[in-house]
């Protein structure tokens, strides 16, 4: 999204605002034609020309959110969708496919935890590289969405164990942040892939605005200084808990979500405590 796909907001009738943003409206409070940045929470007239979907209050935070919002700028904002795996992801998942995964017992490597959860790939790597690198066609997402999820998660993962080359990029960290959640959500959406991924699409969106943050806090950003990256990253937790809250989802997913949220909160500031004790 470019400087050139934004425009200023004009206030739209009050029923077909609701109905195109009810995702994304933080505040029940605010007149119809009010909207707060994406990123910041300011009243923002900056507007996404391509989507309408999301607002901006300055260049600054369009141009933080800018490449993430990319891949979803101009889908159904009603469902989520992971962008495919770019050619460097998927040399990195190449070399570090027979790597461990999680703590199995007995320990199994990331290529053969995949193909024991995904069927689709009939158990072989070669079919898996394929599917995540796919254009999404809006048909298969669903089964796309989960694979991709993993590779992202385990991209991240790699880089901190030193697999692969450290960089903080925001879709592999999002695959950290998201995985949690993905998995509190799936014991209640058993076959029904394409429900979970709707459902979960405002609040999954509002976690990718987290993780771009943490990126730009850990990996160092010319637009937003470390302590507004942390400031920012606070009110994107509050909204991820607010999404969970307007979410179709069961009660007790909802409580397990926002428990989640507040625990990754309370260990990111004991990380930043730590590390700023360090530093002294």
């Amino acid at each position: 999204m470019s400087r050139t796909n934004l425009r200023r907001h004009e206030p739209l009738s009050g029923s077909s605002v609701r109905t195109r943003h009810r995702g994304l409206e933080r505040s029940r409070h605010l007149a119809p034609s009010i909207r707060l940045c994406t990123v910041c929470d300011k009243p923002g007239d900056q507007q996404c020309s391509a989507c309408r979907a999301i607002f901006f209050c300055s260049t600054r935070c369009q141009k933080l959110l800018g490449p993430t919002h990319k891949a979803l700028c101009g889908r159904d904002s009603e469902a989520f969708f992971f962008p495919p795996l770019s050619p460097a992801d998927v040399e990195a998942l190449e070399r570090i496919k027979d790597k461990p995964f999680g703590a199995h017992d007995p320990p199994v490597t990331f290529a053969q935890y995949l193909m024991r959860i995904a069927p689709v790939c009939f158990g072989r790597w070669e079919i898996f590289i394929p599917i995540v690198t796919a254009a999404n066609s809006g048909s298969s997402d669903a089964s796309r969405n989960e694979l991709r999820l993993y590779a992202y998660n385990h991209l991240h993962v790699a880089a901190d164990q030193g697999w692969t080359v450290k960089q903080e990029l925001p879709w592999h960290r999002f695959g950290t942040v998201a995985l949690p959640t993905y998995r509190a959500c799936v014991p209640e959406y058993q076959g029904r892939p394409h429900e979970l991924w709707r459902h979960l699409s405002y609040v999954l969106r509002q976690e990718l605005v987290y993780a771009t943050l943490r990126c730009a806090e850990l990996g160092g950003n010319a637009t937003f200084s470390k302590p507004e990256c942390v400031a920012q990253q606070a009110l994107a937790r509050r909204r991820v808990e607010e999404q969970v809250e307007k979410a179709e989802l069961p009660r007790a997913t909802k409580t397990a979500l926002v428990c989640l949220s507040r625990r990754r909160s309370e260990r990111n500031d004991a990380l930043r405590r730590q590390a700023e004790s360090f530093l002294r």
